[in-house]
């Protein structure tokens, strides 16, 4: 061959250029199949992307079971019902839970969002968001994202009922209610450092136990506490029972009293807030015995009865017996009430009606104006006696007298000398007096509270002999002797009360008096002594011894 002869090029063949388009043309075809088998790689991947972490934790490649497993490892976020317990002022008290203010966070979640970190577009979608794995770490999961503003309100509403203002102690009283305001410094709760301690609290994963967190505010003035004994003066009032007015002869409704139960306001008091308004029930107090009960029960039984003798007595002492029987007929006395007995029958005069008749006087009978009322006296008094009444006073005869048992009369005389007796029974009485063919005969009448019937008793201890009185009578001859009176003994008595049940036994005996009753001295009435002469004297007699 020559030198330099050039070479054809053969018909047909493939050119540079050609090769260059078919090269290009096999890596866009082998680059296009790689793109579309990542894609399917990806498409078909079972694990976590590469280089996802949750809350710092690197769980990319990881199948979800493993993640879910790592993390619960790790300990992230905050569990639920992690709780924070604060008290504040007083009684007010909050609990805040990590349910509740979205900080819970379970492994669950957090499992569930890293597994389906970049699962969410389409095939491209997914595709760049696994390349962006490759190269990048991707934090997908935040645990700890609390809502700060629900835990501030929850604690600006517990501030607004804990927060109060300085207070003096005060009260009023209402016709029902005592209601009192507490005394105190103001306190304002410190909202702030309470938000703080639950937003922590929730981080932390872990309950915290109630913390105190209230701060006084120094320029309130603490009030005083309340005088409970003082208010409870102020509020009581006795309840008045009903009664009966002798004036009206008619019952007198009771009215209702009012009491404080100092512990029970004291106790409402002390568990109070300071500036805190509280009111405690007062008592109503009703009356023992209402005025339907008074008018059921006024007079209903016959707590005693005595008759005594008129048969011997003259008329004019039967007259003197029967005005004052009258005086004291109908008489009524409330409890409590003391009864006289000059008081109510009043001096013994000719102008009311009283003529004379037979007294004691100086260990004698002599006729008085008034005399023989001390029968009415006397059988009062046993009859006082036998209705369990109190005696005020009462002085027994000085000499024995028939109508009555020694140690149950009483001796009556204008203006010295008195009987006086008292209701100490709960219900009204009324005396009951007048004078028949019977005799005397007083009753009292009340309200019998139980069976207890008093029994009188009397009993002489000791007689004293009468002895003789002379007198002399000119109308006798001398040395003549007529019995004038036979008089009588004297004695010494003891009076008891003696009370029974029901069933007649003896529960008790009191003694009541020991009287001295003087003897009646035997009257003897002589002639004047005959007079005798002197003896002669003889001289030369001697006296003889």
């Amino acid at each position: 061959m020559a030198k330099g002869k050039r070479v054809k090029k053969r018909e047909g063949g493939l050119g540079g250029g050609t090769v260059a388009v078919i090269v290009l043309a096999s890596v866009t075809a082998v680059l296009v199949l790689g793109f579309f088998g990542l894609g399917a790689y990806v498409s078909g991947l079972d694990t976590v992307y590469p280089n996802v972490t949750v809350n710092g934790t690197n769980v990319g490649g990881m199948t979800y079971e493993a993640a879910h497993n790592t993390l619960l490892s790790a300990d992230i976020g905050v569990p639920s019902g992690v709780e924070a317990a604060v008290r504040l002022t007083g009684r007010v008290s909050i609990t805040v839970t990590s349910d509740e203010v979205g900080a819970a966070a379970s492994v669950t979640d957090a499992a569930d969002a890293a597994y389906a970190y970049g699962r969410d577009g389409g095939f491209f979608s997914k595709l760049s968001a696994f390349v962006g794995c490759l190269f990048a770490s991707h934090e997908v999961y935040t645990p700890n994202a609390i809502n700060e503003d629900g835990i501030r309100a929850i604690v600006a509403d517990a501030a607004a009922r804990a927060n109060h203002a300085a207070a003096e102690a005060s009260y009023t009283v209402t016709d029902t209610k005592l209601i009192m305001t507490k005394g105190g410094e103001s306190y304002t709760v410190d909202e702030e450092g309470v938000f703080t301690f639950i937003r922590d609290t929730l981080l932390s994963g872990k309950s915290a136990s109630t913390q105190e967190f209230s701060e006084a505010n120094t320029s309130g003035e603490a009030g005083d506490s309340l005088d409970f004994d003082a208010i409870y003066e102020e509020i009581y009032v006795e309840p008045v029972d009903a009664d009966y007015d002798p004036e009206t002869q008619s019952v007198v409704g009771g009215t209702s009293g009012l009491s404080l139960d100092r512990e029970a306001a004291r106790a409402a008091y002390d568990a109070a807030d300071p500036g805190e308004t509280v009111e405690v029930d007062l008592t109503v107090l009703p009356p023992a015995v209402t005025a339907g009960q008074m008018e059921g029960m006024l007079f209903a039984d016959k707590l005693a009865e005595k008759t005594t003798d008129l048969s011997t007595s003259t008329a004019n002492r039967i007259n003197n017996v029967s005005l004052a029987a009258q005086a004291i007929n109908g008489f009524v006395m409330n409890p409590g009430d003391e009864f006289s007995f000059n008081g109510v029958v009043g001096q013994r005069t000719s102008d009311k009606g009283y003529k004379p008749a037979g007294a004691f006087a100086n260990g004698t009978t002599v006729d008085e104006v008034g005399g023989g009322i001390c029968q009415v006296s006397s059988t009062l008094y046993y009859c006082s006696l036998k209705a369990d009444l109190k005696t005020v006073l009462r002085v027994c005869h000085g000499m024995a007298i028939a109508y009555i048992p020694p140690g149950f009369d009483a001796t009556v005389y204008w203006p010295s000398q008195d009987f006086k007796f008292q209701n100490s029974r709960n219900y009204p009485i009324k005396l009951v007096a007048y004078v028949d063919e019977n005799g005397l005969t007083i009753e009292i009448w009340g309200t019998k509270e139980d069976d207890i019937t008093v029994m009188l008793e009397s009993n002489i201890v000791q007689y004293i002999e009468p002895g003789v009185r002379y007198v002399e009578d000119d109308s006798l001859a001398p040395g003549e002797e007529v019995v004038k009176s036979y008089g009588s003994s004297g004695f010494i008595s003891e009076a008891y009360k003696i009370y029974v049940d029901g069933n007649g036994n003896e529960i008790r005996r009191e003694f009541l008096t020991r009287d001295t009753y003087i003897p009646q001295k035997k009257v003897i009435a002589r002639g004047p002594t005959p007079e005798t002469e002197p003896p002669t004297e003889h001289p030369g007699d001697a006296p003889t011894e």
